[in-house]
């Protein structure tokens, strides 16, 4: 089982210089220098960088542990490059877009 990033265990980084320029722009570039990077779950990581380098902001993520379906959330903006990708999106709390991952853990 993937611990996740909160144990500092089983971690993916997303180097800075995968990220598209634009991107970055719209993510917290001071902490992304300072971490090396963008820790993800490590079963999901590859997944989420796809998700970064096709122009999808991610802000929250999690390979569900075991215990709950991965997914991911990202900005409202971003539904049509999701949908693109082959995500269903649902909004939530009229504010993010939520979507289940093809990768870690499914229920």
């Amino acid at each position: 089982m993937c611990k996740g990033t909160l144990n500092h265990e089983d971690v993916y980084f997303i180097r800075k210089e995968n990220i598209p320029k634009e991107t970055l722009e719209q993510l917290n570039e001071r902490w992304i220098n300072n971490h090396g990077g963008i820790p993800v779950d490590k079963c999901i990581g590859k997944e989420v960088e796809h998700l970064i380098k096709n122009g999808v902001v991610t802000v929250w993520s999690c390979c569900g542990h075991s215990r709950w379906n991965s997914g991911a959330m990202a900005r409202l903006s971003d539904k049509d490059k999701i949908e693109s990708l082959g995500y269903e999106t649902r909004v939530f709390e009229n504010r993010l877009l939520e979507f289940n991952l093809n990768t870690g853990t499914k229920l």
